[in-house]
């Protein structure tokens, strides 16, 4: 079972699977999430654009918080994120800045849909708001695929640097105003909207980033096969965690493992590599049938073990073999 491999446990406490899309990150995380709810109260949140938790837990839409016995379920929907940010983008022209009407804002807006960066703000807004809840023990987080789901993680602590120049470049700008209003004995307004917005967002972002960055309150649990790019993906992701927030995984997990001997070159590289890498590793059989259902991924969590207890190494051939 796989919080045998997670040590203890603070409350409120957040898991974010990461790993290559179409190895099982979302099996992972129902798998977790199923063996949490039975300590603490649990929220199971996919980020997975394909939205394949609405297929597995049946539920009726994304985009809502739905109660799965026993814990509780959420799709986001990353089109209709989208759509909301675009929406407030155009709030914040129309209204915090309306002299950029003149400068054709519908052109403006209709790039913006396209822009890069966009896709991964409406993550990380959301991402912040689960953070935020209360109701919950547990945040299970089933994350999209590794490139999207890294510049995510990366994302918070440049936009808060971003933020604070933003922020200083507009508290000089209110200040020289002011100054100015003063010598003139003209009357101004104390509040300013577009700085109060700048602070919120700074104050939002960096909020996750502290929260992503603080092991009691985080843990990453990175997701593979036993092949070469799965690996490497896993081996990237580690590098980012330890570059970009200081952070460790908490488990390594290799799915779709073969029980008993296997002779070929390539699986066998593979699961030494994963072996090597040095921390906690936790592994998930390859099954006849690949789980569909809530029932199957039960019967799955009673499957997990450490394969990397099971194959010793022959350090005359280099390669994994399987103990007595």
């Amino acid at each position: 079972m796989f919080t045998e491999y997670l040590g203890i446990l603070g409350k409120p406490h957040t898991f974010i699977a990461l790993g290559k899309g179409g190895v099982g990150k979302t099996t992972t995380a129902i798998a977790l999430a199923l063996e949490l709810s039975r300590i603490g109260r649990t929220l199971l949140a996919s980020f997975d654009p394909a939205k394949h938790l609405l297929k597995y837990l049946e539920l009726p839409e994304a985009g809502r918080i739905h109660s799965r016995n026993p814990f509780h379920a959420y799709q986001f929907d990353l089109e209709q994120a989208t759509g909301k940010l675009l929406k407030e983008l155009r709030g914040n022209l129309e209204s915090l800045a309306p002299s950029l009407k003149v400068l054709n804002a519908e052109s403006v807006l209709k790039a913006a849909r396209y822009t890069p960066g966009l896709e991964e703000d409406a993550i990380i807004r959301e991402l912040s708001r689960l953070y935020g809840l209360t109701d919950y023990d547990y945040l299970v987080v089933d994350m999209p695929p590794t490139g999207l789901a890294i510049r995510v993680l990366m994302l918070p602590e440049l936009y808060t640097s971003w933020l604070d120049g933003l922020i200083d470049v507009r508290s000089r700008i209110l200040s020289l105003k002011y100054t100015i209003g003063r010598v003139r004995g003209i009357r101004q307004e104390v509040s300013d909207p577009v700085l109060n917005r700048l602070i919120e967002l700074r104050n939002m972002y960096s909020g996750l980033y502290t929260n992503l960055k603080n092991p009691e309150r985080t843990s990453f649990i990175i997701v593979a096969n036993p092949e070469p790019l799965p690996l490497y993906e896993m081996k990237e992701i580690t590098r980012a965690l330890a570059e970009s927030l200081d952070a460790r995984p908490r488990l390594l997990v290799m799915n779709k493992v073969v029980n008993g001997m296997v002779r070929q070159a390539e699986y066998l590289e593979a699961l030494r590599d994963y072996c090597e890498i040095p921390f906690p590793h936790a592994c998930i059989p390859l099954l006849e049938k690949p789980p569909s259902t809530i029932r199957d991924v039960e019967a799955l969590c009673e499957k997990v073990y450490d394969c990397c207890r099971v194959y010793g190494y022959s350090h005359q051939a280099g390669a994994p073999v399987l103990k007595d």
